[in-house]
């Protein structure tokens, strides 16, 4: 399907984009999406910036496209959570964007992707086939740290965090790859760069995080081969699993404080 903003990208002698394109799917992020797209147009003009709503109905697509001018596409596969269906896609899309792009960036919309030279001098000067991130989940302290404000920097109400190095995904590529589901690995061996960041932002508040655990077990069009699987279980949780799941959480991870360089640094 076309999308709903026309993209124009210059092209090089390949007849690819000279540039990077960053891409998401996601259906009503209401939180999380703004977010993203606001920090990706930090770095990168909205022809750039593509945004697949999977079947949304609270109007947070449309809201950032109006907001920033990104991209808006839609998708209207009839299940969510198909991990089958949702990683092949990703891959299409993804190998699609490299015919007009020469560098291709994709995270799910709580996930921020960052380096200190900024996000796209780092894509400029990146000539890999893929480079994998270095994980990282941002951590509300719930006991000292208020409910998050929206219309303040995240980073400036947050201060913790963990290592999660299963979200050391390959995410920024020049040649398309085969993932896993998730995202957290894929076909090849790629090397991770200390210094690409991927933020994990699922925590960022114990609200948030409960309330999308919440609207996702309401789905009636959840995935009945994935639900079978048990795959994605912790996205489904209701209120009493969710507080397990928040404390399992805490215990497993060793939680600390996140450097103040960073969070002056990390436009979010």
């Amino acid at each position: 399907m076309a999308p709903e903003t026309a993209p124009s990208t210059p092209s090089g002698s390949d007849g690819r984009s000279t540039g990077t394109a960053v891409f998401t799917m996601a259906r009503n992020e209401s939180v999380f999406l703004p977010i993203w797209v606001a920090y990706c147009r930090r770095f990168f003009p909205a022809e750039c910036v593509h945004v697949f709503d999977h079947l949304g109905t609270d109007g947070s697509a449309e809201a950032v496209r109006d907001r920033h001018g990104c991209v808006l596409h839609r998708e209207n596969h009839p299940a969510y959570d198909d991990f089958d269906w949702y990683t092949r896609r990703i891959e299409a899309l993804q190998a699609e964007l490299l015919t007009r792009y020469r560098v291709v960036i994709f995270a799910e919309s709580d996930e921020i992707i960052w380096h200190p030279a900024g996000l796209s001098t780092y894509a400029d000067a990146f000539d890999a086939p893929a480079a994998r991130c270095t994980g990282y989940q941002l951590w509300h302290d719930r006991e000292t740290e208020a409910p998050i404000d929206l219309t303040e920097p995240i980073l400036h109400q947050r201060s913790r965090w963990f290592r999660r190095p299963n979200f050391d995904k390959p995410t920024v590529v020049t040649r398309p790859v085969r993932y896993q589901h998730g995202f957290h690995d894929a076909e090849g061996s790629f090397a991770r760069d200390d210094e690409l960041l991927l933020l994990h932002l699922h925590t960022m508040d114990v609200g948030v995080a409960r309330a999308k655990k919440l609207r996702i077990s309401a789905y009636t069009d959840y995935n009945e081969s994935t639900r079978s699987r048990d795959l994605g279980r912790h996205n489904r949780l209701d209120a009493i699993e969710f507080e397990t799941w928040w404390q399992d959480l805490a215990d497993e991870y060793r939680i600390e404080p996140i450097p103040d360089s960073l969070r002056r640094s990390i436009p979010i």
